[in-house]
């Protein structure tokens, strides 16, 4: 919401002093919002299916080294047990470095979309400067507010992610839940059961 907020704000802003100007700089903003979104609805699900599904390895091999630690042959398996772990993990790490790649080259065209629309908007204040149409605190004001929406608009697609992260993993809770539910471990005894 507050993304929409600094976006309308802008656009009134600007269109009061250059109707082109403000529709131009408004249409950027909302294709910048549009890209970032959509790009982390399309990319969000693959790496975090990817991310759980590696996690899931990484805890398989974990529990599997706590159980053999009650076993007497635990002793012997440590190194073994080492080296799954470690190789588990170094898969992992270049499963999250990958994750962390792809949403940072999803932020790049946005990012260089604000860049240029920044640019675009400095020179052209700046010849309405030069003609006299605004003063300078005025085009100061301006650009610092645009400047403000940068983070808002570029990490609008965060939301998504996180949407789409935190969805993703709650469903797989619930996979679990329905593959495992149904084991019990015998707590007590047959006889002091039918007490």
């Amino acid at each position: 919401m507050p993304t929409f907020v600094q976006i309308i704000v802008i656009g009134i802003a600007l269109t009061s002093f250059d109707t082109f100007l403000g529709l131009v700089i408004l249409l950027t903003l909302i294709v910048i919002v549009i890209l970032t979104t959509i790009s982390q609805f399309f990319v969000a699900p693959v790496l975090v299916d990817n991310e759980i599904r590696y996690s899931d390895k990484v805890s398989e091999v974990t529990v599997e080294a706590v159980a053999q630690i009650v076993l007497i042959r635990s002793g012997f398996a440590t190194n073994i047990f080492v080296i799954k772990i470690k190789n588990r993990l170094k898969e992992y790490s270049s499963v999250l470095a990958t994750i962390w790649m792809t949403y940072i080259s999803t932020q790049t065209i946005p990012r260089l979309m604000f860049i240029i629309s920044f640019v675009y908007l400095a020179f052209t204040l700046r010849g309405m400067y030069f003609d006299g149409m605004v003063d300078l605190p005025l085009v100061t004001g301006l650009l610092i507010t645009y400047f403000s929406t940068f983070l808002f608009v570029v990490n609008s697609g965060r939301k998504i992610q996180n949407l789409i992260t935190n969805y993703k993993q709650i469903q797989d809770v619930y996979v679990l839940i329905n593959e495992y539910g149904e084991q019990t471990f015998p707590v007590l005894d047959d006889n002091q059961n039918s007490n």
